[in-house]
């Protein structure tokens, strides 16, 4: 029987959640996850409804962020946001809020 991380992996496969978001670890550990990225003048749609997006976020699966804490930076397309807060959404998934 497949499990949630699973079916997760298997729903974040399409083009949609291909955004490489690069974290740095440790001194000398970088990590990729991949994620969707919604720039800050981009409409988001949650739970149906589309919203303009109030700042920049980064959704990705809630199980790849174990080394991943508030205050770390994080590089999407070139540029280095930091993680202001994380909030979970539905289940396995969380939203990045992020500042530049």
């Amino acid at each position: 029987m497949p499990s949630l991380s699973d079916d997760l992996d298997h729903i974040l496969s399409d083009r949609i959640f291909t955004t490489c978001g690069t974290f740095r670890v440790s001194d000398s550990k970088e990590v990729c996850i991949n994620g969707d990225f919604t720039e800050p003048t981009d409409a988001a749609v949650m739970y149906g409804t589309e919203i303009e997006a109030q700042r920049p976020t980064f959704v990705v699966k809630s199980s790849d962020l174990t080394l991943i804490k508030d205050g770390m930076r994080v590089e999407i397309a070139d540029v280095s946001y930091i993680i202001a807060r994380q909030a979970k959404v539905g289940t396995g998934m969380t939203v990045l809020y992020l500042k530049t």
